[in-house]
């Protein structure tokens, strides 16, 4: 006997909103802690750390791809 894959619900992304609703969780601790403008400045700090990191590591795939430092050499 197979079993269906889709929900009846909808929920076929169902990590999806819990990670989603994890992160909500994670936020609203941060506001209770720390306060409104601590909680909104450290965000704004992750944010760019995990942007710099994932440009960083894009930059650095495309530069072993196209084997740029053989023109330096």
């Amino acid at each position: 006997m197979q079993k269906s894959t889709s929900s009846p619900y909808g929920l076929e992304n169902f990590r999806t909103i819990g990670f989603i609703l994890f992160l909500c969780g994670g936020y609203y601790h941060c506001i209770d802690f720390l306060g409104t403008e601590k909680t909104s400045l450290w965000v704004m700090g992750m944010t760019f750390l995990a942007l710099m990191l994932v440009s960083i590591g894009i930059w650095i795939r495309f530069a072993v791809r196209k084997r740029f430092w053989t023109y330096f050499i």
